[in-house]
């Protein structure tokens, strides 16, 4: 796929702006997707009877982001360190072996999980805070596995 004022598929042919995308995603009509994208970002765009309200904004305390910020960051390099252990004890030692479940997620993950890191420390606030909202459901799943639990306090870490 291509990605630039416009889209297209390679795949299945399918092209457009913004709108058609939306439109594709959320199997609205266009005026419903240029209302949705107006209610999403903001937007205050007079469209007659429009009915969609705008997703809710979550403003954090600057104390509370940090403090999340930290704990995200803490959770994604404690998930990266064990990725590296695992890539290296759970690798195949003979070529006929199965492979371990955690080997096959290290080498799935540890690409993803870098540029994760990357991400949030080149970002500013407001952005970094999108992020960490974006990857909420990851951290909670991170978060539970018992080699990572067991570095943070009793409630977890404040995703």
């Amino acid at each position: 796929m291509k990605v630039d004022q416009r889209y297209h598929c390679f795949g299945c042919s399918e092209d457009g702006d913004v709108i058609d995308f939306t439109a594709k995603l959320f199997g609205l009509d266009l005026k419903e997707a240029a209302e949705k994208l107006a209610a999403d970002f903001g937007i205050d765009a007079p469209f007659e009877g429009s009915h969609i309200e705008p997703a809710p904004v979550v403003k954090t305390g600057k104390a509370a982001l940090e403090k999340r910020f930290n704990d995200c960051w803490r959770l994604y390099c404690e998930y990266l360190h064990l990725l590296k252990r695992w890539k290296e004890q759970y690798a195949p030692k003979i070529t006929d072996e199965e492979w371990d479940d955690r080997f096959v997620e290290a080498c799935h993950r540890i690409d993803q999980v870098e540029y994760y890191l990357d991400e949030l420390w080149y970002a500013d606030w407001p952005e970094r805070e999108i992020i960490m909202n974006d990857l909420q459901s990851d951290m909670e799943r991170i978060a539970k596995k018992p080699e990572i639990s067991r570095l943070f306090s009793p409630e977890g870490p404040s995703l």
